[in-house]
């Protein structure tokens, strides 16, 4: 009896052993631009076609899709120290340092992101596309919020030197604000950006709270 429960229990051992040594060979291909820090109360992640559950510390690279369900939130930490509060029923694309001006950032496919994009001598723009949009920004908090056709976007910095550029996807329309802090824009489809206007408490609230994780 005691060699038939080790010769049934063999087979499962070695099923388990090799989906371990199969995730971790995976995980050591991953070239990670980042890691998840924090989620509530859960998000999901593509890559490859794969989609998988994330967890605290997971590695986040480049191309992957990190998408929230309604009610959830995740915190990713980008390398160079950028932090990305990704809000309820969002879903991005993460992006790498790529081209001779090594712009990095990521895609905003919908829903809403608070980012504070870190300060790097030497590092290039980072960029918050969306269907709209294109938000540049260095060493700067803003909050972007997007859907099929309309973009908003907010300079959320205390700074008073920090700007957010702000332009369209189009390549026809070629105008672009410069947002100071606490000035927001909304960018609808093939249009210029709205001029720069002077936030409300309310809508500066409503922004740290859409992206807030505690």
């Amino acid at each position: 009896m005691r060699f038939f429960r080790m010769r049934t229990l063999f087979p499962v051992l070695s099923c388990a052993t090799l989906l371990l040594l199969t995730a971790l060979a995976y995980s050591a291909e991953v070239s990670a631009v980042g890691k998840v820090t924090r989620l509530i109360p859960r998000a999901d992640l593509t890559r490859e076609r794969k989609t998988l559950r994330l967890h605290p510390a997971d590695p986040v690279a480049e191309n992957d899709r990190v998408r929230t369900s309604a009610g959830g939130r995740t915190r990713l930490e980008l390398d160079g120290g950028s932090i990305i509060n990704v809000g309820s029923a969002s879903e991005l694309v993460v992006r790498s340092p790529s081209g001779a001006t090594q712009t990095s950032g990521l895609e905003l496919r919908y829903g809403s992101v608070r980012a504070w994009v870190a300060q790097r001598r030497g590092a290039g723009l980072f960029e918050v596309r969306t269907n709209t949009a294109v938000a540049g920004v260095l060493g700067t908090t803003l909050f972007v919020e997007a859907s099929r056709d309309l973009t908003r976007v907010a300079n959320l910095s205390t700074d008073p030197a920090a700007q957010v550029r702000v332009g369209s996807t189009d390549p026809s329309v070629t105008e672009e604000v410069i947002l100071l802090p606490g000035e927001g824009t909304a960018v609808p489809a093939s249009r210029p950006p709205q001029p720069p206007r002077r936030w409300t408490q309310e809508e500066m609230q409503a922004g740290y709270e859409d992206t807030d994780i505690r």
